[in-house]
């Protein structure tokens, strides 16, 4: 079939095509591997700027409930916000180590968990 020179051009043309179809297949794929890892990036960092806002807003409301404490000069308003501001402190730092993948040790430090507390422990 492909015996005369013509035929066996002809083939050769066919085989490159082949080739360069394959080529283009095996892009199409990564190209779309990519444009998935992307979207998945954008959507982790659209929820880290929730998580971010979210932290403001808590931050700025925190901040108004100690100025109005401040301002009635009641005692027990601003013990009130002292104990909202311990909670919310360790509702944030439960989430921030739920949600904080484990880094690898590093040679010649403390393997001893980190304190998500803000507790500053003595020096030894």
């Amino acid at each position: 079939m492909f015996n005369s020179p013509a035929s066996r051009e002809s083939r050769a043309m066919l085989d490159s095509q082949i080739l360069i179809l394959q080529n283009q297949i095996i892009l199409i794929k990564e190209i779309q591997r990519m444009s998935d890892k992307m979207d998945q990036l954008a959507q982790e960092v659209a929820a880290e700027g929730t998580v971010v806002q979210s932290a403001v807003t808590l931050l700025d409301g925190i901040s108004q409930q100690l100025k109005d404490a401040q301002a009635s000069n009641d005692p027990a308003a601003i013990q009130a916000v002292i104990d909202a501001v311990d909670t919310q402190k360790q509702q944030l730092a439960d989430a921030i180590t739920r949600n904080t993948p484990a880094a690898a040790p590093v040679a010649g430090s403390s393997t001893a968990p980190a304190d998500t507390t803000g507790n500053v422990s003595p020096s030894a």
